[in-house]
């Protein structure tokens, strides 16, 4: 996973998936794409839970829904505000991580 954002940075990571989660609240299915060294290796729908943990938030995706590996392929269950740079415009969140951009639609 990356390292840790800096307050700054992880309290715009928290504000983007704190808009998302009320724009989309509870376990919802939705379009995800991965893109890893500019290449698309993922882009199905499936489910993404974002939810509120105190002092962090975090996104769920549920990448079993369309049985992908997706350990093998650099990614994680989850992302957090903590630790990726989150953005969220135009009804799209974008999770970065370690060269990788994960866009939920």
């Amino acid at each position: 996973m990356s390292k840790q954002l800096s307050d700054e940075e992880s309290l715009k990571s928290l504000r983007a998936i704190n808009e998302y989660r009320i724009d989309n609240p509870g376990n919802i299915k939705k379009r995800v794409v991965v893109v890893k060294n500019g290449k698309t290796i993922f882009n199905d729908v499936i489910s993404v839970i974002a939810g509120d943990y105190n002092i962090y938030f975090k996104v769920d995706i549920i990448w079993e829904d369309a049985d992908f590996d997706y350990r093998e392929n650099g990614l994680y269950g989850y992302y957090s505000s903590t630790y990726n740079v989150v953005t969220y415009e135009k009804g799209v969140l974008n999770i970065y991580s370690d060269g990788i951009v994960i866009s939920i639609i």
